[in-house]
């Protein structure tokens, strides 16, 4: 008896099991999902190559027995089989699709993809697109050329990921045979990134149009590098307000009266300009153009904090001092500094006060005070967000990593601007709290300017100029301008006297 129960016991879990296992089996192979999918591109060009492949949703095995069917204005003009990815050269313009049956031993799955096939692509890096402007590319569309838009955002620091925005788009930036550039305030960036994807033989043929604002004779300064090392051989300068100009008659012959031709004469040919040279070359090479450029803006900072320390004779706690704190904030912004700022003089008053009571050595300060400045961060943030004071989106200022090197540097400047000997919210403190962040505000200004940046760039052979000046403001040693306030009651009763 006992062996017959322990036998069915035996059966009951074999059959559990085997309805489990064809259970787990039915629902991988459950064909009343979509397991699959068909990537890549939507919208393609005539007689241009187009990849397709088919790629598993989560939790999905690639199944082997494939067929393709591909049609296009409702026509069957190619059929693949047994391959996972295939290669399109549609022949004809017009609407199609592209239809895959995935057969396995338990199912049978169909996906398909709706595809365009367009007898020209147009591409635009756009910072933002007007309605106006839609409805404008609406037309473009009826008569089959597509105009595809890709989309930099604004941001000085560009902590998004473009090289995966770029890549995702490499399809039209390969064969789009036109491309319009509108980024004022990054065109360069964009350039410099284009160059990063082996792209010189594909711009060879393109007309590409650049939408600017400011100087002409700067900006092809600046692009000569750009267009010599992507092979560009039609580029055309198009200023800001011609903008949609542009676009009603870029297909017309009146476009001509919007452009500006770039040629081999608007090279910047610099034999006796040292520096010139260097940048250009350093800029060829593939070195980052926004480090350049803020280098030489950081260069000019400098200078008008000596002016301001020497000539003027405002109280700005040293050069490193405001410079660092500028630098922090245009990396994470006002917001977030001036609460470093804040957690950072709090943490200097507690010190303070602590060693006032109990006498540290100087390192050991230091450290204390790193150690409580990086607490009181900690525990400021955990109050604020459990007040609903900062939301779940302010958190993006934290995520990058060099965060931390502003967060450093504005602790640095608390311990610099807030001394033992300071009285906190005195007139003295306040007078020079307030120059100080005046100060600040005038480099961050400096910094952040993308017209002096390309300024500076244009003419790099400024810094020796910046260099001269230094040396001037250096060996100044008359009265500095705000001692005069001081002086003003002598001056007036010596005036006086001599009438």
């Amino acid at each position: 008896m006992k062996r017959i129960i322990v036998a069915l016991i035996l059966i009951g879990i074999g059959v559990i099991g085997w309805a489990f296992a064809q259970t787990s089996g039915d629902i991988n192979r459950d064909c009343t999902t979509q397991n699959y999918q068909i990537e890549w591109p939507e919208s393609i060009k005539v007689g241009i190559e187009a990849k397709y492949h088919i790629s598993p949703y989560l939790n999905s095995d690639l199944l082997k027995d494939l067929k393709w069917e591909v049609k296009i204005s409702g026509e069957k003009v190619q059929e693949f089989s047994g391959i996972s990815e295939i290669r399109l050269v549609p022949q004809q313009i017009g609407e199609g699709s592209i239809q895959a049956v995935i057969s396995g031993d338990n199912c049978q799955e169909l996906i398909s993809k709706k595809i365009f096939v367009y007898k020209d692509i147009y591409l635009y890096i756009w910072e933002a697109l007007s309605p106006k402007l839609k409805g404008l590319l609406k037309t473009y569309n009826q008569n089959w050329i597509y105009f595809h838009y890709i989309f930099l955002p604004s941001n000085s620091s560009f902590s998004f990921d473009v090289t995966s925005i770029l890549k995702n788009n490499f399809y039209y930036l390969k064969n789009a045979s036109k491309v319009i550039i509108f980024h004022p305030s990054a065109f360069l960036q964009v350039l410099e990134w284009l160059q990063y994807f082996n792209l010189e033989n594909a711009f060879g043929n393109k007309n590409v149009y650049l939408v600017y604002e400011g100087n002409s004779n700067i900006v092809k300064w600046f692009i000569g590098i750009y267009v010599k090392k992507l092979n560009i051989q039609k580029m055309y300068l198009v200023p800001k307000e011609n903008m949609f100009n542009l676009l009603v008659d870029i297909d017309s012959p009146q476009v001509s009266r919007l452009l500006q031709p770039f040629g081999q004469e608007d090279f910047r040919k610099s034999p006796f300009r040292i520096v010139s040279l260097a940048i250009d070359n350093l800029l060829f090479k593939g070195f980052p153009f926004y480090l350049l450029a803020l280098l030489f803006a950081i260069a000019l900072g400098a200078l008008v904090i000596a002016v301001f320390r020497q000539i003027i004779w405002f109280w700005v706690y040293g050069v490193y001092t405001p410079l660092l704190f500028a630098i922090s904030v245009y990396f994470i912004g006002w917001k977030v500094a001036l609460f470093f700022l804040f957690v950072g003089i709090l943490s200097k008053v507690l010190i303070n006060a602590f060693n006032s009571r109990v006498y540290l050595l100087y390192s050991a300060k230091i450290s204390l005070y790193l150690t409580l400045y990086f607490l009181l961060f900690i525990i400021s943030l955990w109050w604020l967000s459990y007040f609903g004071i900062l939301k779940d989106n302010s958190w993006v200022s934290f995520r990058q990593e060099y965060v931390i090197f502003p967060m450093i540097f504005i602790g640095m400047t608390a311990d610099k601007i807030f001394t033992e000997n300071s009285k906190l919210f005195s007139l003295k403190w306040v007078k020079n709290m307030i120059e100080f962040l005046f100060v600040s505000a005038i480099l961050v200004v400096l910094i952040s300017s993308k017209t002096i940046q390309y300024f500076l760039i244009s003419y790099p052979e400024l810094i020796l100029v910046m260099i001269a000046v230094n040396i001037a403001v250096g060996r100044f040693t008359g009265l500095q301008l705000l001692e005069y306030r001081r002086f003003l009651l002598f001056i007036k009763k010596h005036m006086e006297e001599e009438e």
